[in-house]
């Protein structure tokens, strides 16, 4: 289930990777398929919005194992997506955008 990986220190000392490689791989396949496509309906501007940079910095935390990445887009996507729902909820259920994001 969980593939060894040779540390930096040497071929000695092992550690266990912590994420399966067949996740990593389809993330990658993902990222490879949805990136080209999405470039070319929305443009290369739309790969600013938070939302779609977190899919590339959820491919490098990934395969960096980087637990302060994940975390960091889990934070910062979790904020911001809420907000996005807010005012789509709002615009939807009122009329009325309370953040103007939508």
């Amino acid at each position: 289930m969980y593939q060894q990986v040779t540390d930096v220190i040497g071929p000695m000392s092992t550690r266990i990777s912590r994420i399966p490689m067949g996740l990593k791989i389809a993330w990658t396949a993902w990222v490879l398929v949805w990136g080209p496509l999405y470039w070319k309906q929305y443009g290369a501007q739309n790969f600013l919005f938070f939302c779609d940079l977190g899919n590339l910095v959820i491919l490098v935390a990934l395969w960096s194992e980087s637990a302060l990445l994940f975390s960091w887009q889990a934070v910062s996507l979790l904020v911001f997506q809420s907000l996005f729902a807010i005012d789509v909820v709002g615009a939807w259920l009122d009329g009325h955008h309370f953040i103007g994001g939508t």
